[in-house]
């Protein structure tokens, strides 16, 4: 998956949003003519826009008043999803990749590289700056269908979203790593993080931060190799808030990048242990 495919992923699940919040602000069309007024801690009025005039909202009022909170956050939320929508229309327009073989594509026969020289460039290209380590987990490959922009391949959208954003940011990512945990009896279990993101994978002090995407738990093995790994994270000092990450899928498996890029800045605050 490249980065034009993200933002086109990313423009579909504003859309969906704009669409609730255009439905919910046309539940409310009837209040329309007013605009909620707050004159003291608890006191609220519905101010007709025509005339002035203000109706004091008792409780018994309340759904006036949730009605207008409603339709103003509704309101809010169109503006911005329509100004999202325009800026990712035209960053979509206007993207080009940037990888060898796009561009080799893009050139006249007359000036398309030898096969070993674009080998070499592929080459060059994932040599030393190569941050990133493919699957080593076993089970169902088929389902490794993924393909980030730069060249990890994973098993879901989401989490494609989410290696790409931790990619930009910098972090050296170890996609479903072989890892051995221990249960308390001291039985050795092989298990496959999601994700492993760290600084620097080089570096015998670096800190690994385990984050695990709960997804596809209608599977039953995927559900439990799922809650093996939870419950042998803790008993290996694993811990959420030091440094395990815990993330969800959406409704209908849609995908909040926002949310993903807030689980990112939350690693910095995170009280990991090296």
């Amino acid at each position: 998956m490249d980065f034009k495919h993200i933002l086109e992923q990313e423009m579909e699940t504003e859309r969906i949003f704009l669409r609730q919040y255009v439905n919910g602000k046309d539940s409310t069309e009837k209040y329309c003519k007013y605009r909620l007024s707050k004159k003291s801690e608890n006191a609220y009025y519905a101010v007709n826009k025509d005339t002035g005039k203000s109706k004091y909202l008792s409780r018994k009022n309340y759904r006036i008043l949730h009605s207008l909170r409603k339709r103003k956050l509704c309101e809010s939320g169109i503006k911005v999803l329509e100004r999202n929508l325009k800026a990712l229309e035209r960053l979509v327009a206007v993207y080009q990749p940037y990888d060898p073989d796009a561009l080799e594509e893009s050139l006249s026969p007359a000036y398309r590289n030898r096969q070993e020289d674009l080998d070499q460039m592929r080459e060059a290209r994932a040599g030393s700056g190569k941050r990133f380590t493919q699957s080593e987990n076993p089970h169902h490959p088929e389902h490794l269908k993924h393909r980030t922009s730069f060249g990890l391949i994973v098993r879901s959208r989401i989490e494609a979203a989410a290696a790409e954003l931790a990619y930009s940011r910098g972090y050296y990512i170890m996609y479903e790593k072989r890892v051995i945990l221990y249960d308390e009896e001291g039985n050795l279990h092989v298990v496959y993080p999601d994700f492993i993101l760290c600084e620097n994978e080089e570096s015998p002090d670096v800190t690994w931060i385990y984050w695990e995407h709960l997804g596809l738990l209608d599977m039953e093995d995927y559900r439990e190799r799922t809650m093996l790994k939870l419950k042998l994270f803790p008993q290996n000092g694993i811990l959420p808030g030091q440094n395990l990450i815990l993330t969800t899928d959406g409704m209908n498996e849609s995908i909040d990048l926002m949310a993903v890029s807030n689980v990112l800045d939350s690693i910095a605050n995170l009280e990991v242990v090296k």
